[in-house]
């Protein structure tokens, strides 16, 4: 994050969990000399989500001299997946044919009317 213009002392960061939360308020009184005064006022709020494979424990922040917060944490050791083959168990039992969607079941009524159509015809011809 650029935070060039909070100095160190104004930036907090926290974590809530997963949640990372980096805040800054500063506050400037500026005097011109004629007795008239200024303040200036700066505030922001930033949160981020930690990924599940981040570990928010050991979380660490430092301050480049350009006013850039860094803000990193390690990830964490992924556990080993356990491998296993899953037997394949064969049935006597038939199963019954896949049912189609119902453009597809006309069309495969109209294609067996057309072969009958056209036995019909063959037959008689002959």
């Amino acid at each position: 994050l650029n935070v060039q213009h909070f100095p160190p002392e104004d930036l907090r960061v926290k974590v809530f969990g997963r949640k990372v939360l980096v805040t800054g308020k500063h506050e400037k009184k500026c005097d011109d000399g004629s007795g008239c005064y200024s303040y200036k006022y700066g505030e922001f709020r930033r949160e981020f989500q930690l990924p599940e494979d981040v570990d928010a424990e050991a979380l660490r922040c430092c301050l480049s001299q350009d006013g850039r917060l860094k803000v990193q944490a390690p990830r964490l050791a992924l556990p080993t997946v356990n491998e296993r083959t899953v037997p394949i168990n064969i049935t006597s039992e038939t199963t019954a044919t896949p049912r189609l969607n119902p453009d597809q079941e006309a069309e495969e009524q109209e294609s067996g009317k057309d072969v009958v159509n056209k036995k019909t015809e063959e037959q008689m011809s002959s």
